[in-house]
């Protein structure tokens, strides 16, 4: 009898120790990505305030959104996808650095394949959520609202009177990634005088 429990025992402490391992790189992710947030100067540049960015990370537990670390970068790809048609809307690509974002991509996929050391490829993948999060919450608010907002100089808070919750609709377009595209489209102005 103690033959068998001795195995079951030390099954028992492996998985336990997997999975303290597993919730400490979670946990080692989720803090990168917070202070991410604090420090990076995307976000400073950029017309999207932190609270978006924090209200859509908390709704993901502060993980990457569009990747993973088995280096599957398929949502990635699709967003940086729709970013390159910004033009097809009337909004020009470049604002939403898809040049970088292609690049990120691209690397994001290699490292995971190449043997990259775990710091540099975690570090490489906040870097590519973070900067794809922000575009996609750029292009989502341009593509609703416009460029420019005439009304006000904190156009934000216009955009949360009226109740456009770009980060809302990136966590849902997220939760379905076949009908992500459609989601996201589905935000345009839908006055005959903006349907061409």
């Amino acid at each position: 009898m103690r033959v068998l429990r001795l195995p079951f025992v030390s099954v028992l402490v492996l998985l336990f120790v997997a999975a303290l391992s597993a919730a400490g790189k979670s946990r080692a992710v989720t803090l990168s990505l917070q202070q991410a947030i604090k420090q990076d100067t995307v976000l400073l540049r950029s017309s999207i305030a932190t609270a978006p960015v924090n209200k859509l990370y908390n709704t993901f537990g502060y993980q990457p959104i569009w990747t993973d670390s088995l280096g599957n970068a398929s949502l990635a790809q699709a967003a940086v996808g729709l970013l390159k048609r910004a033009p097809e809307f009337g909004l020009i690509s470049n604002d939403y650095l898809t040049a970088r974002l292609c690049e990120l991509v691209a690397s994001h996929t290699a490292s995971t394949t190449n043997g990259e050391d775990r710091y540099t490829a975690t570090e490489r993948r906040i870097q590519l959520d973070l900067r794809l999060t922000v575009a996609m919450l750029s292009f989502i608010t341009h593509l609703h609202s416009g460029r420019l907002e005439p009304y006000t100089t904190q156009p934000l808070e216009k955009w949360a009177a009226n109740g456009f919750d770009a980060a809302g609709i990136v966590a849902k377009s997220v939760a379905n990634p076949t009908a992500m595209v459609q989601t996201i489209l589905a935000v345009q102005p839908q006055s005959r005088s903006y349907v061409r």
